[in-house]
């Protein structure tokens, strides 16, 4: 438990070392002043905020010690460290010189407040650059002018000279020269193939028991998704090039081999220009909106909004589908009040394959917008109002091989029609009668019993051995009857039967 405490203790050290930066950088702006307008620090505000700069100095080195427990120590967190405790004495000889004088600073001179002011000052700066690049990366701030990899150079094949520059934008800020977390380095091959604490990241030919590929393709709302969720995500296409590449024996030299020249070949429905907004996402679990992913590491998604459809409007529709139109895959709005205005967003989505619209309003005129659809397989257009024109929009669709349609105002004559002209789709209406069975069990034959093995109760054998209720005393009712210690006791009535039953100790004497 100690550590655990200690560990926590360690993690307040971003939060604490702001205090010494803001006080220092106060001191600065005092002698400034001073200077500027030739006036002495007053000695008891400049002892007063070195005391503080000091005490919080102090308290920030060593919860910085404690939080580079739990990193592996690299050269850059090796200088940090050392700048950080020179800062906490610096400060604290700062605080000494000042409690020790008895006069004003005069605003003339380099006193020795002031030569422990800018000495601590000159230290601050490199601990804080080493610290931002410890948190976020050595080229944190020019990061966003920083070019990504072309995508033409991305899709040449699965070679580490692809996989590389990959690396390098999602990976190497936290697991590389500046950082290793988790004891994990990616920047060269040696280090990729050693792994990190945790083991091995890589099992070169199978990419499913490789964590590097593992941990990309989990559910961005998991915290063992990497990178982190607030960083930037690879798209899918991106992991599925690491992916191959790991399949083709994660080759450092030279091309892979031909059969694994590209990545697996992956349906249009599993893959997203880039994740989904977790902000999106997110606003549909708070309206209790059921959102998963289609697939582990799939940036599809299945949408439901069965929990609320009765209270779900066209404005909810477009409020809450429009940042995730590129990522939704199957879609209920199953007996919501939306209209037509909703079928227009719908038919904005590359990626829907199951589209469920049973009992909803629309009309066929905004069934419409959904024609030459292309990635449609499944719709659901139960308990509708439409009308035989929809059949146009139905032949349309190149992808459609399941209409659920029953009760949906479609008339059997279109639906001959229908089936005749897209023999490929299953049009389900419940006008087809029962399935020919595939195939049919064997029946199954039970032995008879022999008399001896099921005897055939007598009168007698259930007949109650008291005369009278041992509760009561009254006459026996036959409807209530037990058996006790091996014998059948009959009851007057249910209310006798049950105080026998609460304590029968009490009436055995009764039993005769």
């Amino acid at each position: 438990m100690t550590r655990e405490l200690l560990d926590v203790a360690g993690r307040f050290h971003p939060l604490l070392l702001h205090l010494p930066i803001g006080i220092l950088a106060a001191l600065a702006l005092c002698e400034v002043r001073s200077i500027a307008t030739n006036r002495p620090t007053s000695r008891i505000l400049f002892a007063y905020l070195s005391g503080w700069s000091c005490l919080f100095a102090i308290v920030s080195a060593i919860t910085g010690l404690l939080l580079a427990r739990s990193e592996d120590m690299t050269d850059t967190l090796e200088l940090h460290r050392n700048l950080g405790i020179a800062v906490a004495v610096g400060s604290l000889i700062l605080a000494i010189q000042a409690h020790a004088r008895q006069e004003p600073i005069p605003a003339r001179g380099f006193g020795p407040e002031r030569f422990w002011l800018a000495l601590t000052l000159g230290l601050l700066f490199p601990a804080g650059h080493l610290g931002a690049t410890l948190t976020h990366g050595a080229d944190f701030l020019f990061a966003p002018l920083r070019a990504k990899q072309p995508e033409s150079t991305i899709a040449q094949g699965p070679t580490f000279a692809t996989i590389e520059p990959l690396l390098a934008n999602y990976c190497i800020e936290c697991h590389g020269t500046e950082r290793k977390k988790g004891g994990l380095q990616l920047h060269t091959k040696e280090a990729i193939e050693k792994g990190g604490r945790h083991g091995p990241v890589l099992v070169a030919g199978d990419a499913k028991a490789s964590k590097l590929v593992d941990l990309m393709r989990t559910p961005l709302e998991y915290d063992q998704h990497m990178p982190p969720d607030d960083e930037p995500q690879p798209t899918a296409a991106e992991i599925d090039l690491i992916a191959a590449w790991v399949n083709a024996g994660a080759p450092f030299d030279g091309a892979a081999s031909a059969s694994a020249s590209s990545p697996t070949p992956v349906a249009a429905s599993t893959i997203a220009a880039s994740p989904p907004s977790t902000d999106a996402v997110q606003a549909l679990r708070d309206r209790l909106v059921h959102v998963e992913a289609t697939a582990e590491g799939a940036s599809t998604l299945i949408v439901d909004f069965a929990s609320i459809a009765e209270r779900v409007t066209d404005e909810d529709v477009s409020s809450l589908l429009t940042p995730l139109t590129d990522h939704i895959a199957d879609l209920s709005l199953a007996r919501t009040k939306i209209t037509d205005s909703s079928l227009a967003l719908v038919a904005k989505m590359p990626h829907l394959e199951r589209l469920d619209l049973r009992g909803t309003k629309i009309t066929p005129q905004g069934f419409a917008s959904l024609a030459k659809h292309e990635t449609l397989d499944e719709i659901v257009l139960a308990l509708t109002s439409l009308d035989d024109s929809v059949a146009e929009t139905l032949e349309s669709l190149p992808k459609l091989r399941r209409v659920h349609c029953w009760r949906s105002g479609i008339t059997d004559y279109a639906l001959d029609a229908l089936r005749r002209s897209r023999p490929d789709v299953i049009f389900d209406s419940g006008d087809q009668g029962p399935a020919e069975a595939l195939e049919v069990e064997p029946t199954v034959e039970f032995g008879k019993p022999t008399p001896a093995a099921q005897p055939t109760p007598t009168a007698d054998a259930l007949a109650p051995t008291n005369s009278v209720c041992p509760v009561s005393g009254a006459p026996l009712d036959p409807k209530f009857r037990i058996v006790f210690d091996g014998k059948v006791v009959g009851f007057c009535c249910d209310k006798c039967l049950a105080k026998f039953l609460a304590d029968p100790e009490s009436y055995r004497a009764n039993l005769k």
